[in-house]
């Protein structure tokens, strides 16, 4: 095993985009609900909050410099432990159909 995992790179399309933003500003908004029954740990809920916030930025910083424009593509960029939050956070709250193929890109590389 590796001490620093490269950077997980998901490429989405405007569509895509604009799902998994919703999504994830679904989870923020909600926190205290959804993120109560994840774990009992305190700190465990900081990080995964700071994960999905970190995230969530990430992928508004990329509609907004595509701003006006039609059919672009975007690549999300993400470490190993956003990576494993989001992977943690799908097993209870899993994605909408349109969007599934990036739950699909996550456990991929967690399993090799």
């Amino acid at each position: 095993m590796k001490l620093t995992e490269p950077n997980t790179k998901i490429k989405v399309n405007e569509s895509n985009l604009k799902s998994f933003t919703s999504y994830l500003h679904e989870i923020l908004i909600n926190s205290n609900d959804y993120l109560n029954h994840l774990t009992a740990d305190k700190f465990f809920k900081k990080i995964l909050l700071h994960n999905l916030k970190t995230i969530y930025e990430n992928a508004c910083k990329i509609q907004f410099k595509n701003f006006g424009l039609y059919h672009y593509k975007g690549v999300i960029n993400l470490s190993d432990a956003e990576r494993q939050s989001l992977v943690k956070l799908f097993t209870f709250y899993p994605l909408p159909l349109d969007i599934n193929f990036i739950e699909y890109e996550l456990t991929k590389k967690l399993l090799k």
